[in-house]
């Protein structure tokens, strides 16, 4: 029932997501200056943080409204809508995060590249000198890997369209696409480094041991099909600990 529920979900948000003119996104973005583009792109970041944590709690409990035997066809009405709203909004806000990055590595100047590699050490800030505990220091993991395959594939649909836009030429690829991308994979990839490092050095935690644990609840969540290998029901028992 839930993977049905899913579907139409994703049926409907598709249909309405590509009405969208994502050329006038563009344009309209490309023609913001570099400050406007920086606050825009870090408004972007905070929203992306904000509607993730909002959609687990609503997409949870649109299955939740599927499965219930208590539960009102208008309960679940409600419940499909707002995730219909969700879904579409937060994309909404992922397109433009994905303009916004290829305005910044197509212009000719470096500094948009420079701004939004920089807003990235603005991670190391916010984390380091916090008390962190075993759970918090999970849950920041499972967000940085959530997104450093965000960038992936956003750094990857950028790619497909500027080399589509050329006819898939792979010396424009190596000359004008490579350097940028992989300074901002390097880049992330340095951050979230240097941030668990300092996490782990400033709270006295053992790294081997914890991130060896994390590692394996995430594999049991992706093999596993009991409640007690979920990786929300994993971090209720770090928390209690």
């Amino acid at each position: 029932v839930c993977d049905l529920v899913r579907a139409a979900l994703l049926g409907v948000s598709l249909v309405v997501v590509m009405t969208v003119d994502a050329s006038y996104v563009y344009h309209n973005i490309r023609g913001q200056g570099t400050v406007k583009l920086y606050v825009l792109y870090n408004l972007l970041e905070i929203s992306d943080r904000l509607c993730s944590s909002l959609g687990q709690d609503l997409l949870d409990a649109l299955c939740w409204a599927a499965i219930d035997p208590r539960s009102t066809k208008g309960r679940l009405v409600l419940a499909f809508c707002a995730s219909v709203s969700y879904v579409c909004a937060h994309a909404m806000v992922l397109l433009c995060q994905i303009v916004a990055l290829s305005v910044a590595m197509n212009s000719h100047s470096n500094a948009l590249l420079t701004i939004v590699i920089s807003n990235q050490f603005v991670e190391i800030k916010g984390s380091v000198f916090k008390r962190t505990g075993k759970h918090n220091l999970f849950q920041v993991a499972c967000s940085d890997i959530r997104e450093r395959f965000q960038y992936i594939v956003m750094l990857a649909l950028i790619a497909a369209r500027n080399q589509d836009a050329v006819g898939w030429d792979w010396t424009h690829f190596k000359t004008s696409l490579l350097e940028p991308i992989a300074m901002l994979i390097v880049s992330e990839v340095i951050v979230d480094l240097l941030k668990h490092a300092f996490v782990t050095h400033h709270n006295r935690l053992d790294a081997a041991a914890f991130y060896s644990e994390y590692l394996r609840a995430l594999q049991q969540d992706i093999v596993g099909d009991h409640p007690e290998n979920d990786v929300l029901a994993y971090s209720h028992r770090i928390q209690r600990r």
